[in-house]
């Protein structure tokens, strides 16, 4: 792990950025970014691996009267085709890596962009994981008498909180809203950019509590740490000038 870190550091340092960017890539930057992201990331995974999974007797005294009245009718949902649109919306998420090779300035900076977005993965992945292996909430369908037996008692049946897909779709939206912000003067494409960073991700969130696989919390959550996350590090990044 510290090699794998070592080596994506050197990678790092040796991408530069341009003289244009409104970014920086600088050691005192990268090192406490990329080494929150890999130690979240590592911890999220190693609670995983040994996170036991459920018992028919844990899954039958799941109590829904715990549940927020607005979580509850949740249980009722299972829209198989809500839960395919979700994932689709996230894979098209990932567009955001390709957003500047469409500008020119950013173009000839390419390296940096697509490290800040992968290190806004990483973090965002990260925080998010470790939440969920730690909160072990209970998927909403566990209270559904149409789920199968096998699904039911998998480790991902306790990672309701918070939602995966709205985190990871919030952290490349926002991020693209926020290099976009940074380098164009357009005020129509930044009202363009931001409105879809903020819509994109509802619209996921929304799928994914249709689908029966996340409470409303559970995507309220994961929408606000992706977008955190999409914001905060290109502003750590950003470069300001010193009188």
């Amino acid at each position: 792990m510290k090699f794998t870190f070592l080596i994506v550091l050197i990678l790092v340092m040796a991408f530069g950025s341009g003289a244009q960017s409104p970014y920086e890539i600088v050691a005192r930057k990268e090192i406490p970014t990329l080494g929150f992201g890999a130690v979240t990331l590592s911890y999220a995974m190693l609670l995983h691996k040994n996170h036991p999974r459920l018992t028919q007797q844990q899954v039958s005294a799941i109590d829904t009267t715990l549940l927020a009245i607005f979580d509850l009718p949740t249980i009722h949902y299972n829209n198989k085709s809500a839960d395919r649109i979700s994932t689709i919306m996230l894979a098209l998420s990932f567009g955001s890596f390709g957003v500047p090779v469409l500008d020119a300035n950013m173009r000839s900076d390419f390296g940096t962009y697509f490290l800040l977005n992968t290190e806004t993965l990483l973090n965002g992945i990260g925080v998010y994981g470790t939440f969920k292996n730690t909160v072990n909430r209970p998927r909403p369908y566990l209270c559904s008498p149409q789920d199968t037996a096998c699904i039911q008692y998998s480790r991902g049946a306790t990672s309701s909180f918070p939602s995966g897909h709205v985190t990871v779709t919030a952290c490349n939206t926002f991020y693209t809203a926020k290099i976009i912000n940074d380098n164009s003067d357009n005020l129509a494409l930044k009202i363009g950019a931001w409105s879809t960073a903020t819509v994109y991700p509802a619209v996921v969130g929304y799928l994914r509590v249709k689908s029966g696989k996340h409470y409303p919390t559970d995507v309220i959550a994961g929408y606000f740490i992706g977008a955190a996350t999409g914001i905060l590090i290109a502003n750590i990044h950003q470069r300001f000038e010193r009188n």
